[in-house]
């Protein structure tokens, strides 16, 4: 656990950093979460498990674990969990306050965290909720709203990033894999911004004007990453496509 809140953590912070960059901007499109998953069902991986991150700075000013907890209970509330079936962990200094709830349930799990922190007379507080989803007859569209709603106590939208992970059967060839991910990259009518090929793997950035948020990358537009990994223990080569960003380790 303390792994994935890491690399969370880390793309939080990438996402941050690309976000005061050059802004997180949104268009109005329909249909793009079905267009995302049928392209993932329609590359012929085996599911593994989906990832669901949503986040924002709910404010700038830096709170102390009681309104940390009562916004918890409220995040739990909505999310249809009792505080009863998971733990809540928390850090408490003088510049940083921290709760964790951790809940797994059947076929899936759940992580909602609160930060506040006053570091050098800049407060800030975080809100994070991680979901993963471990069995197919999970609705990754069904689950995102219930999230969005989640965080209606804040009256802004939160960041979210979406990554469905999946395997084939054996090694691909570095062809194949080059094949696959352009067949995916067609079925979304994205258009590849960058790429890095190395030995047993490779990933792609990309855009597509059917999916509404985007990150930006300098002056390109990003919303599709998708990447494939050959795992020689387990003997399957491993797809990870995510929107805008894959939000887990790969």
């Amino acid at each position: 656990m303390k792994k994935r809140f890491i690399m969370v953590l880390f793309v939080i912070i990438i996402s941050l950093t690309m976000s005061q960059a050059s802004g997180w901007s949104a268009d109005v499109k329909l249909g793009g979460d079905k267009l995302f998953i049928e392209s993932f069902k329609n590359s012929g991986a085996k599911f593994s498990h989906a990832n669901i991150n949503a986040w924002l700075i709910s404010e700038y000013k830096f709170q102390k674990v009681e309104a940390l907890n009562s916004q918890l209970n409220s995040i739990l509330k909505t999310l249809g969990i009792s505080g009863k079936d998971g733990k809540t962990l928390k850090i408490q200094k003088n510049d940083y306050n921290q709760l964790t709830f951790e809940y797994y349930g059947k076929g899936k799990s759940l992580t909602v965290t609160l930060q506040s922190l006053n570091y050098n007379n800049k407060p800030e507080t975080y809100v994070m909720v991680d979901e993963y989803l471990l069995e197919e007859k999970y609705s990754v569209e069904k689950e995102k709203q219930v999230i969005l709603k989640s965080f209606g106590l804040y009256k802004k939208k939160p960041r979210v990033s979406i990554t469905m992970v999946g395997w084939f059967d054996g090694k691909l060839s570095d062809p194949k894999m080059q094949e696959k991910s352009k067949e995916i990259l067609k079925f979304l009518k994205a258009k590849e911004i960058e790429g890095i090929k190395e030995e047993d793997f490779m990933s792609r950035t990309a855009y597509t004007d059917y999916i509404k948020e985007y990150i930006r990358l300098g002056s390109d537009k990003i919303n599709i990453n998708l990447a494939m990994r050959y795992s020689p223990v387990e003997e399957r080569t491993y797809l990870w496509l995510a929107t805008p960003i894959i939000g887990t380790e790969y």
